[in-house]
């Protein structure tokens, strides 16, 4: 078994969680045709930082999607555009408009991983 860890910074509350999803199918990313499809941690934020831990995968390549759920109601607040309302980030910080794409967000696991990434935030003049 293969294990990843999860260093998320840039947090702007300590409110809520941090969720994060692993898809080990392109055909699931980033809407999974159903919840098994998607192997999920959720970790506390802290000082704007939050660990999150998978410690039993099957190694591969998995995409990685996080978002810092302030409200903590399960899911990604939008506005009336469709835009996030809170922190969002994607395996190797991968930004784009629109969805990203599965090879553009994957990351290899073989053995003990250790991945560092940025939350991001949409503000009223773009991506923070």
């Amino acid at each position: 078994m293969a294990k990843l860890t999860i260093h998320i910074e840039g947090c702007r509350n300590d409110s809520g969680h941090v969720m994060c999803a692993l898809y080990a199918d392109p055909a699931d990313f980033p809407e999974p045709r159903s919840d098994d499809k998607v192997i999920a941690a959720t970790a506390a934020v802290h000082s704007g930082q939050a660990t999150a831990l998978f410690p039993e995968l099957t190694p591969g390549r998995y995409a990685l999607a996080v978002i810092h759920d302030e409200n903590d109601n399960q899911r990604m607040d939008t506005n009336f555009l469709g835009m996030p309302k809170e922190g969002f980030v994607f395996g190797n910080d991968a930004t784009r408009m629109g969805k990203p794409r599965f090879n553009e967000c994957a990351v290899d696991v073989a053995d003990d991983e250790s991945v560092r990434l940025r939350m991001h935030y949409m503000t009223r003049r773009g991506l923070r």
